[in-house]
């Protein structure tokens, strides 16, 4: 029964995934450049949607929008985005694992890295899990 519910979650996140992962590998820099651009002032709002959007979605790169971000709004405002793109992707996918448990965290990360996970977590401990969640260079990788 629970599957049934999430039966269209699933389907609505592998469309915009797959969507945004193949516009993403046909899209070159200055297009996406040229797209937020077009957004006019609501394009720092846009970047920030396309950045989080990288990672919740993990097929997705962040790289195609780093260097037309620093073109168009500069160093600082392009690493305060970013910062504001990380909270709110790791509040969603703190709230996607809290929602819908370990078992859609597995599909969306794959059996293979939640076993590294796990295997980590028995070897040195929940401590150490946090340790590196709290201070590892990258915030929103799987382990999030």
């Amino acid at each position: 029964m629970k599957i049934k519910r999430l039966l269209p979650y699933v389907f609505i996140l592998t469309f915009v995934g797959l969507t945004v992962y193949l516009l993403s590998e046909s899209i070159s820099s200055d297009k996406v450049a040229d797209i937020v651009k077009s957004t006019g002032p609501l394009a720092p709002l846009v970047f920030i949607f396309l950045f989080a959007s990288t990672h919740v979605l993990a097929p997705l790169s962040a790289s195609p929008l780093l260097f037309p971000a620093f073109l168009l709004f500069g160093a600082k405002p392009t690493v305060f985005y970013m910062y504001l793109a990380t909270v709110i992707s790791s509040f969603t996918n703190f709230w996607i694992s809290k929602q819908w448990g370990r078992s859609l965290v597995i599909k969306l990360v794959g059996n293979k890295n939640m076993q590294k996970i796990d295997e980590f977590t028995e070897y040195y401990g929940v401590g150490a899990l946090i340790f590196l969640r709290l201070f590892s260079g990258y915030m929103t990788d799987f382990v999030s």
